[in-house]
């Protein structure tokens, strides 16, 4: 084969692949048109389901000089009205709830009744509650008190 021959046919097969590799880089996906793996799944953990927690209830009725006490495991997503409508239920304590618009009252503990001067009071940790026990969300080691107070 001569020279000549032989650097034509080099030529065309450089030529050949040049073309190849420009078709071929063409048809391949930019970074954008590639699939991404759906990272949601791994970015956001699954909600977690409610633990137990453990919570303390005294209740301060005027003829006893100690508050009743309860222990109680309950639900991380329980309210303390909740709380204390499963201890009234599991002790078979009287109990009597009033819904209003701005929320539910308790009216009535055991035989002690709200009335013009005396009221149930809802207290976290020692101090009045600054939301009604409809919307006091649990933590782990509350301590939670109803007294039965006057209100005058």
């Amino acid at each position: 084969m001569n020279k000549s021959k032989l650097i034509s046919l080099l030529s065309f097969i450089g030529i050949g692949l040049v073309v190849a590799m420009f078709f071929i880089w063409q048809s391949m996906p930019t970074t954008d048109q590639i699939p991404q793996p759906d990272t949601t799944s791994l970015s956001q953990s699954p909600p977690n389901k409610p633990q137990n927690i453990k919570v303390d209830t005294k209740i301060f009725f005027p003829n006893q000089l100690e508050p009743t006490e309860f222990s109680a495991v309950t639900r991380a997503d329980g309210t303390a009205l909740q709380l204390l409508k499963d201890l009234a239920a599991q002790n078979k304590l009287e109990l009597s709830i009033k819904e209003y618009d701005f929320g539910s009252l308790v009216e009535k503990i055991g035989s002690f009744s709200q009335d013009e001067q005396n009221a149930w009071i809802f207290y976290t940790n020692g101090v009045v509650s600054s939301v009604g026990a409809t919307d006091y969300q649990l933590n782990d080691g509350d301590i939670i008190e109803w007294k039965y107070e006057s209100i005058w």
